[in-house]
This record gives structure tokens, sequence and C-alpha cells, in this order.
């Protein structure tokens, strides 16, 4: 399953963008041989970021597609908290975020999907990957 992170955040906080293009590098490789059932094979989390004149411009979207076997949705994450954030804080927001979402699976009613192991390989995952909060720099 093809597992990742877009991100759509404002210009003054862009440079602080790379942990979470870090973190989508390492889900990616992380869920590519895993399986939760044939309802999704592809699900993409989108993080917005965005400051306060922005936000009426950037909706929370919510999209299943049965037919591509297509999950996509948004989380929002506090423009002012993150700017101020160091990359260990900013991790654990989209840590926490990202996990208090997966509620958003069952509002959508996807079918023929694992939650329950999804859920469990997700925070695996990021209990795994917490060095990411640690860094300084990233070579994309």
């Amino acid at each position: 399953m093809y597992f990742g992170f877009s991100q759509e955040i404002s210009r003054d906080v862009c440079k602080k963008g790379e942990i979470i293009t870090a973190i989508s590098l390492e889900a990616e490789s992380f869920f590519e041989e895993k399986n939760y059932g044939p309802g999704i094979e592809i699900f993409v989390i989108g993080i917005i970021c965005v400051s306060s004149e922005f936000d009426s411009f950037f909706t929370v979207r919510k999209k299943y597609s049965r037919a591509k076997k297509l999950l996509e949705y948004d989380i929002k994450l506090d423009h002012g908290r993150f700017k101020t954030a160091n990359n260990r804080e900013i991790y654990m927001m989209v840590k926490e975020k990202t996990l208090e979402s997966l509620e958003i699976i069952k509002e959508l009613k996807v079918k023929v999907f694992n939650l329950a192991e999804f859920s469990e390989d997700l925070k695996i995952f990021f209990e795994m990957n917490e060095k990411l909060g640690e860094m300084e720099n990233f070579k994309l």
C-alpha cells in the first residue's frame, strides 16, 4: 500500500516543512509492502498549515474513491504553534493529529480495510521514527 503525506503550508514556515517531507518518505517505505485489505491501495493525508489570513482558502477535504481504492483527507496544524515549534514538537504535532484523524476512515465508510491493524502499524511507525524529531537538517 502507498501511504504518505502531502503538505500545503505558508511560505513563512516552508523550511520547517522539511520534517513533514522526511516523515512522508519514511512512511512510504514503511508501508510499501503492507496490505490491509483491498479497500485502500493509496492513502494520502494532506497537512495544511497556513497563516490565519489564508486559512479560509484551505478547507479540509475528505475523499474516498472505491473505484480507485484511494483515500485522501486533510488535517490542519496550528500555524502559530508550528511556526515557533522545533522539529521534535512538529513531529509530535504530526503524530498526534494523524492518529486522531483515523476516525475519518469510519466516517467515509471505507470497507474491506483493516483499520485496527493499520492503526497499530501507524503507532509503531511513529515510535520507530522519533529520531526524525531530533534531526536539525534534512537531506532529501
